[in-house]
């Protein structure tokens, strides 16, 4: 059991650190959409008279509008003028290749790291088990599974009750599955929005870390690689 709760902790930790980079990469695609994926509409007019006066908001041009004919009025009154650019929204087909490659990049992260620490751990036991130190528990990858995920499964379980907390923060908490929360909950701001049986399908989602746990841990005890059976396929 020490064993076990050892091998969770591991694995709740880098859960967090694939939730945390998870973040940055969403974060950084959104970032990278808004410029590959928009265009310059228009701008938002700052003005200001004097060295120590603070700009203030003066008015708001659109391209499609025509000439700009308050630009010349602003400055024949004394004002420096900023103008500070209004982008057009990402495109459907931008937004939707942004958002399939946040999810693929974000599932591979936690893919690829779950698959390592499950698959060394049930290698290792195995080894163990052959030279009579442990006994063999077949369930132990599911419970390591279930007991590091255990915090983000409660935590989904409390937005059945927590109907003023932002999904926006619940969606970077889990920045793994962030695309997959967004397409559940919509536009909903708080979870008071978000009906129970979606919150069960959030809940339901979690419980993918344990069972690619299990399955991880099983490869690794009976010391299947998975590339290895690629390359044999691919090069037969």
């Amino acid at each position: 059991m020490k064993d076990t709760l050892k091998l969770s902790l591991k694995l709740f930790a880098k859960l967090f650190l694939c939730n945390v980079l998870s973040m940055v990469i969403v974060i950084s695609l959104l970032f990278l959409a808004n410029i590959f994926f928009t265009e310059n509409a228009g701008y938002h007019a700052f003005g200001s008279k004097g060295e120590n006066s603070e700009p203030e908001f003066l008015y708001e041009y659109h391209f499609n509008d025509g000439e700009d004919t308050q630009y010349e009025n602003y400055l024949s009154q004394g004002y420096t003028i900023h103008k500070k650019n209004i982008r057009t929204d990402v495109s459907k087909a931008g937004k939707a290749f942004v958002d399939a490659l946040s999810q693929i990049v974000c599932i591979l992260l936690v893919v690829m790291v779950l698959y390592s620490v499950l698959w060394n751990a049930g290698n290792k036991d195995a080894n163990r088990v052959r030279f009579n130190r442990i006994t063999y528990d077949k369930y132990k990858g599911i419970k390591v599974g279930l007991i590091a995920s255990a915090p983000y499964i409660l935590f989904s379980a409390a937005m059945l009750f927590l109907k003023n907390f932002p999904v926006v923060m619940y969606k970077l908490i889990n920045s793994v599955f962030y695309i997959f929360i967004q397409l559940i909950c919509g536009n909903a701001v708080t979870f008071g929005e978000v009906g129970s049986f979606k919150i069960f399908i959030l809940i339901l989602i979690q419980l993918l870390f344990p069972v690619f746990a299990w399955v991880s841990y099983q490869l690794g005890y009976k010391d299947i690689i998975l590339s290895d059976k690629l390359i044999y396929k691919k090069g037969k």
